[in-house]
């Protein structure tokens, strides 16, 4: 008999679908953590390389220095998008976990909710990357202003 949503408890599919769904959740939270701890820390390595003042034999260019720090805010700003992407995913594949939770009538990981409030998994994201966004465009703009105030007008 089933209960209005599309699954039946006795179904072996359902139990399977519900099993895929789990899996799926778990593999999106293991890449959205590797890449929160992987995106902040090489780019403050890489930042730290722009950064570096050095002699000047040794010191990288303006012009690489500008090409790096492009490619980190735009890596940057593409994982972010991939982030949110993933959160679109998460989002819908939980709500369909909740729905097979109810037609198993079963309290698993999606019943109920997390609490909500000021602190939230989309806010610490979005620090985050704010910050190593920011941090990619300070030497941006260190190099442009630079740049610019030292050409003749």
């Amino acid at each position: 008999m089933g209960t209005g949503t599309g699954f039946s408890p006795d179904c072996d599919a359902t139990k399977l679908l519900y099993t895929e769904i789990c899996n799926s959740c778990g593999r999106l939270l293991d890449i959205r953590f590797k890449l929160l701890g992987l995106v902040p820390s090489v780019s403050l390595g890489v930042l730290a390389i722009v950064l570096n003042e050095k002699p000047a034999s040794m010191e990288l260019s303006s012009g690489a220095k500008l090409g790096l720090s492009l490619m980190g805010l735009l890596a940057s700003i593409g994982l972010l998008l991939y982030e949110k992407r993933n959160t679109q995913v998460f989002s819908a594949l939980k709500k369909r976990g909740e729905v097979i939770e109810q037609a198993l009538r079963v309290e698993g990981q999606f019943s109920g909710g997390m609490p909500t409030g000021f602190i939230s998994h989309g806010r610490a994201v979005g620090l985050i990357y704010m910050a190593t966004i920011l941090g990619w465009l300070l030497p941006i703009f260190a190099i442009l202003s630079k740049y610019c105030l030292c050409q003749p007008r």
